[in-house]
């Protein structure tokens, strides 16, 4: 509520607060229309200004769910306001198709964390949960929950302010709808297929085997690669068992192991193929061991600077040096093993290759050991835990007893 005062003196002038307003010549009768004329126009600019900012505190969003054609509505709490508030939600009570405006208040514009129904089914407990971010918007002049990550700033915002729910990492472009479809995933199986498929001819001296295998590796290495920077972990979603049924998570692990398997054969039916046809035999793995032992050198210069910390930057330092001078000795002897086999050209580039080739295999490697985890944690944990129980008991406890001439023996296994 603002207060407007005024002060008339001497009939001569008046104020508005601090504002001198010149009333001379002007009757009493006229200064005192043309006052309450200010009051009137001053307070409708003060309630235009009001309205104004109210209307200027909304934010308008688009539904644009990356892994289907749109997102779950979920019933808001108005009593639901404290952000270290972590909400358990049940089923939704609707959904939004891809494209539509929702509005986010000026006050909502923090995503909370909040537990969602599961289709895992676990081993110790019905209820089985799983985490994501959700953050509170309008539509239909009503307030609903929906996933942040489903999300993104409109086009037809005109509060000029930035993509809060997407800021760090934005997945709202083409790549990140490519990678949110089975398409690439595909691509990747059929390419390493055809790799496969064309590297057991490469021993009949073959040109065109020679030429496309490495093509066809490199492109779904690349494919690979691009979708780790894009997506991360994200990059597995098609086989997260909180959204699709075991069954066909374990279908999908299947396939995604077979394609490592022919990732892993087309390389070495390709190399022995080359080799066969070579003055020697082409090396592959000596850049991956090289980046191993450099790495193990590397994990010990950070656990030293652990223990020393004053001088914890210079021995970081000798850690990095270590893991690239391992790296670049082994491709280095593996190019001259390389030029040797095959000459100076085709050797430098099978090296070049393989160096692309095994980086892009670890990396599927450590994706496919995530994917298993995470889809087969609890069991993972059960048979662990019961491995390392019976390796305890069969220390501690006697795996047999038996009695000979009065005298009882304890048999432990060691």
């Amino acid at each position: 509520m603002f207060r407007v005062r005024f002060f008339c003196l001497k009939k001569r002038h008046c104020f508005i607060g601090n504002m001198k307003i010149n009333t001379i010549f002007a009757p009493d009768n006229v200064k005192i229309a043309n006052m309450k004329k200010t009051t009137k126009i001053s307070m409708l600019v003060m309630l235009l200004m009001c309205l104004f900012g109210t209307a200027s505190a909304q934010y308008t969003f688009v539904v644009d769910a990356l892994l289907q054609d749109s997102t779950y509505l979920y019933a808001y709490d108005a009593q639901w306001n404290s952000k270290d508030t972590w909400l358990h939600l049940e089923d939704p009570v609707g959904s939004l198709p891809n494209g539509t405006e929702v509005t986010i208040a000026k006050g909502d514009t923090i995503a909370h964390g909040a537990s969602f129904k599961s289709m895992k089914k676990g081993m110790f407990k019905n209820k089985v949960e799983y985490e994501d971010r959700i953050i509170a918007i309008t539509y239909g002049g009503q307030k609903y929950l929906a996933l942040s990550k489903d999300l993104m700033l409109s086009p037809n915002d005109t509060s000029g302010t930035v993509d809060f729910l997407n800021k760090k990492n934005n997945r709202h472009n083409f790549w990140g709808h490519f990678y949110s479809s089975f398409t690439p995933y595909m691509a990747i199986f059929v390419l390493l297929l055809l790799a496969t498929l064309l590297a057991a001819f490469t021993s009949s001296g073959g040109v065109i085997p020679a030429i496309m295998v490495p093509v066809f590796l490199l492109a779904a290495i690349a494919l690979e690669m691009i979708g780790v920077y894009i997506m991360g972990t994200g990059m597995l979603w098609w086989v997260d068992a909180d959204h699709y049924k075991m069954g066909k998570v374990i279908v999908r692990l299947i396939l995604f192991g077979a394609a490592i398997v022919m990732q892993i054969f087309s390389m070495r039916l390709y190399k022995n193929g080359l080799s066969e046809n070579a003055n020697g035999e082409l090396r592959v793995k000596r850049p991956i061991m090289g980046a191993l032992i450099g790495a193990g050198l590397l994990l010990v210069c950070v656990i030293i600077a652990m223990i020393w910390t004053e001088d914890a930057e210079m021995i970081l330092t000798i850690g990095g040096i270590l893991l690239a001078l391992s790296v670049v000795v082994a491709i280095i002897s593996t190019a001259v093993t390389n030029i040797r086999a095959v000459g100076p050209g085709a050797g430098i580039a099978f090296t070049l290759f393989a160096v692309i080739y095994g980086v892009g295999l670890v990396v599927a490697l450590v994706l496919l050991i995530i994917g298993l985890v995470n889809a087969f944690m609890e069991m993972i944990v059960t048979i662990g835990g019961g491995a390392l129980v019976l390796f305890l008991m069969s220390h501690f406890v006697p795996t047999r007893t038996y009695t000979e001439n009065g005298v009882t023996y304890e048999v432990y296994e060691h």
